[in-house]
């Protein structure tokens, strides 16, 4: 019988104008057949989405975009993922983009004290509201989580930062997408990281960053763009080029998430999934698989 309990939250933010498509993603991943796979080892149940006002044109507020759109709604992330633990339920998250990540963190607070995070993305997200180029808050979901930046996004959570530096994992970042600001600000902090070049020359070295404190509890952000983008084309903002080449094979990440069997898991997110890029909906049937690998026991 099925001993552990699955919540399934659509999380369709689009933070912006140049993501629009990602608030489908919910939507189309569940068509693909996510709770029937997950049913198979789990009792599922799928919440429906959060409640979110369809994206419109870009609110310019300064240099951000959408900025008080975006920590609304990441207020009503952290209540989900916080009513989902309350009724022992693993939080399954599917965005909707990477700015629902600060919310989602937020959430854990109330029941572990000083979770740890793994960054599973192609970006390191650590943008502010002085160093972001587009404005867009999915560049800066990191950053704010561990207190950088606009302070109402930094303040989502009970306590601050959300989630300390030091208790962060980054995987799979390409330093061809690093901003120069943002890339200055990566190397001042205290986070660790393993770049898309080493897990795919040193594998090893990942998976022993993934193990370190293994037993703390920890959650998942994964962002499909750590995927390179030949094998995983279906992205938001890939017709803007801002998925270079040089991600990791769909077989590489997969091996990579069999490791986290290894982690003490208490929630996941997956992010930037764009189903109007995938119109036989191959795509979402890989990410169903891909959100299987973490969760099947």
């Amino acid at each position: 019988m099925p001993s552990r309990s699955i919540a399934i939250i659509g999380a369709p933010l689009c933070d912006g104008e140049r993501e629009k498509g990602v608030e489908k993603a919910p939507d189309a991943i569940r068509a693909a057949g996510l709770v029937t796979e997950l049913n198979e080892f789990a009792n599922v149940t799928d919440h429906g989405d959060i409640d979110l006002p369809p994206p419109t044109s870009d609110n310019i507020s300064g240099n951000l975009r959408n900025a008080e759109y975006v920590v609304d709604f990441c207020r009503k992330v952290k209540e989900a993922v916080n009513k989902a633990l309350n009724a022992d339920e693993f939080p399954v998250l599917i965005g909707g983009d990477c700015s629902i990540f600060p919310g989602a963190v937020a959430g854990l607070s109330p029941t572990f004290d000083h979770p740890r995070a793994l960054y599973l993305d192609g970006d390191a997200d650590f943008n502010t509201d002085q160093t972001t180029i587009s404005g867009y808050f999915s560049g800066m979901a990191l950053a704010a989580a561990v207190g950088k930046g606009y302070e109402s996004l930094t303040r989502v959570g009970d306590r601050f930062p959300i989630i300390r530096e030091e208790d962060v994992r980054m995987l799979g970042l390409r330093r061809s997408k690093l901003e120069p600001q943002e890339s200055k600000n990566l190397e001042d902090s205290q986070l660790k990281w393993v770049t898309a070049e080493a897990i795919q020359n040193e594998a090893q070295k990942a998976v022993q960053t993934i193990v370190d404190d293994a037993k703390k509890p920890t959650y998942l952000h994964f962002d499909l763009d750590v995927i390179d983008p030949v094998e995983m084309p279906a992205l938001a903002g890939i017709h803007a080029g801002v998925h270079p080449r040089g991600g990791l094979t769909y077989e590489q990440t997969n091996s990579l998430l069999k490791q986290l069997k290894k982690v003490h898991l208490v929630g996941m997110e997956i992010t930037l999934y764009d189903p109007t890029l995938d119109q036989d909906k191959k795509h979402a049937q890989r990410i169903v698989q891909l959100i299987k690998t973490v969760l099947e026991p």
